[in-house]
């Protein structure tokens, strides 16, 4: 069985500690990047109703390259796949590089799953034992409006410098 890292955003763009509770587990097996993120309310038996634009992502800026990949997934079960640069994003074709999504949902939660290819990322070969940057985000459009995110500053979260490091282990 494959470890997981557990993320858990810290910061929201007010420079706050996030009103809503998010939480996200990171793998791989050396082929797919595996993103599972659970959106919650405000407490931990809180309902959760999210607004179909409410969303969950994962940054991802793999080893040796200086694009940062982003894959957004909206309550509503839409994908978003793109790459950050320079203040602007770029939108790139999810099911043709092979990133698969799902959604569902309880009383206390929505919970957004991910398969990303490596090979969506621009690597050819192992994931194993190198430096990635990793950021996890969460937006609630509203009741109460936020964004947060696990790594960075409300100034850089989008970029690479912001993400956190995560090295993948067996």
């Amino acid at each position: 069985m494959k470890k997981a890292l557990l993320l858990q955003p810290t910061c929201n763009t007010h420079g706050e500690k996030p009103s809503l509770r998010t939480i996200a587990l990171v793998t791989s097996d050396g082929k797919d990047v595996y993103v599972s993120m659970s959106a919650g309310g405000e407490r931990p038996a809180s309902k959760v109703v999210p607004n179909p634009k409410d969303s969950l992502a994962v940054l991802i800026a793999p080893p040796g390259t200086s694009k940062v990949y982003k894959f957004k997934v909206t309550a509503a079960g839409e994908l978003i796949f793109t790459t950050l640069s320079g203040g602007g994003e770029k939108k790139l074709d999810a099911a043709r590089a092979g990133v698969r999504a799902a959604v569902s949902g309880s009383e206390t939660a929505w919970y957004a799953e991910l398969v990303i290819p490596v090979s969506a990322l621009g690597i050819k070969g192992g994931v194993e034992g190198k430096k990635w940057r990793v950021n996890i985000i969460r937006e609630n459009v509203k009741d109460p409006a936020e964004v947060s995110f696990w790594s960075g500053t409300p100034g850089d979260y989008l970029k690479s410098q912001g993400c956190g490091d995560v090295v993948f282990s067996r």
